[in-house]
């Protein structure tokens, strides 16, 4: 469309159009002049379509006709197929063996056993030790009341280092 027919279009068709082609109006949206405007600059520029690269078929050429197979079957199927050759298996890294590490452990291990032997001896110690405190408590308790308080003068007697 030319500048001659977009002027005889109403504001309402133009502003249509801009929205139907996703042409942004730059300026006062209130007159048509700013529609023409866009509309023009819009056709002026040129048209990039973007494609994607084509996509080769897997199955252009194949003369054996593929039948849609159950899940179950598929996976029979994968179970007894045999590895492909042509997959590359990873190898595992190849870290020469070293007693470094092992030693860094027995290094770092050691002090950490040593001071759980020594809590849980602690612990044990401290359970024998709580009861056997309180039964020789017990005992002083019953040996200091069975010592008289007072000493009677007549219960001495008089001779006891005789010359």
């Amino acid at each position: 469309m030319n500048s001659t027919e977009l002027s005889q279009l109403s504001r309402s068709e133009l502003k249509s159009i801009a929205q139907d082609k996703g042409i942004k109006v730059t300026g006062d949206r209130r007159s048509k002049a700013a529609y023409i405007l866009a509309i023009e600059t819009f056709q002026s520029e040129p048209t990039v379509i973007e494609t994607l690269p084509a996509i080769p078929d897997p199955f252009e050429g194949a003369t054996e006709v593929y039948q849609p197979i159950d899940l179950m079957e598929a996976a029979k199927m994968a179970s007894t197929a045999p590895i492909a050759e042509s997959i590359v298996q990873p190898t595992p890294l190849a870290i020469p063996p070293t007693t470094q590490h092992r030693q860094a452990s027995i290094v770092m291990l050691a002090p950490l056993i040593l001071l759980s032997v020594a809590v849980i001896a602690i612990r044990i110690s401290i359970s024998v030790l709580i009861p056997t405190i309180a039964a020789v408590g017990r005992l002083l308790v019953a040996v200091w009341r069975s010592i008289p308080r007072k000493i009677d003068t007549n219960s001495i007697p008089i001779n006891y280092f005789p010359a």
